[in-house]
């Protein structure tokens, strides 16, 4: 489903416009309405990933970029990623260390899509590292390792950050992905943390800008 999803999503961006809006969107069709919104992502479009998923890894390289631009400028949204935190150490570690690449590029106005992000830097190495390498780690350092060299953040920095109330509470908050990727899978994006977009029932890049911006109004 997502493989199919990409192609027709990586072919329309190509296109660059060449499709329109086809049909009118419905909910539990185009979209589905979580039972457990996230209040505190109003005005943002999260992208929900995980380092396994080589979708998740397409999208990042692919549509992004792109996609970070036209929901600013259509629909008045931020663009976030956010890793999926699953059970075990080595997530946890992940989760941590990406709440804090955003902390310190959100203290220093960078946008965590852009190249010189921390969060892309530690992103991207990880993709890059499992699925074009074919990595696998043992533990959480082996894990934390591959970020440490492509963002240049000083292990101590990290266990310090890490060790507060702040990073902790701000980790667990992201937890409320959890709905999105039960009910759809990864990569998934919501708006407002409230509607989940069904990309592959959508005719192409643009429909997708076009139904975001449109649940962007939605009260």
């Amino acid at each position: 489903m997502l493989r199919r999803t990409l192609v027709k999503l990586t072919a329309a961006l190509m296109l660059a416009g060449s499709v329109g809006l086809a049909q009118a969107y419905t909910a539990g069709e185009h979209y589905l309405v979580l039972e457990a919104p996230y209040p505190a992502a109003k005005g943002t479009l999260t992208k929900i990933w995980t380092i396994s998923c080589p979708f998740c890894y397409q999208y990042a390289k692919l549509i992004d970029p792109t996609l970070d631009r036209d929901v600013e400028k259509k629909a008045g949204l931020k663009l976030v990623p956010q890793l999926l935190e699953t059970p075990g150490e080595m997530n946890r570690a992940a989760s941590e260390f990406m709440t804090y690449c955003r902390q310190l590029d959100e203290k220093a106005g960078r946008n965590l899509t852009e190249d010189g992000s921390l969060y892309r830097k530690a992103e991207m190495a990880w993709f890059a590292a499992y699925h074009d390498r074919s990595e696998r780690w043992k533990d959480a350092d082996a894990l934390l390792k591959v970020a440490y060299d492509a963002t240049g953040i000083k292990p101590a920095d990290f266990e310090a950050a890490r060790k507060t109330p702040e990073l902790q509470k701000e980790t667990d908050n992201q937890r409320w992905a959890y709905e999105s990727a039960t009910r759809y899978g990864v990569p998934a994006y919501v708006v407002n943390g409230r509607y989940l977009v069904v990309a592959n029932k959508l005719k192409g890049y643009d429909e997708m800008v076009k139904l975001i911006a449109e649940l962007a109004k939605t009260k």
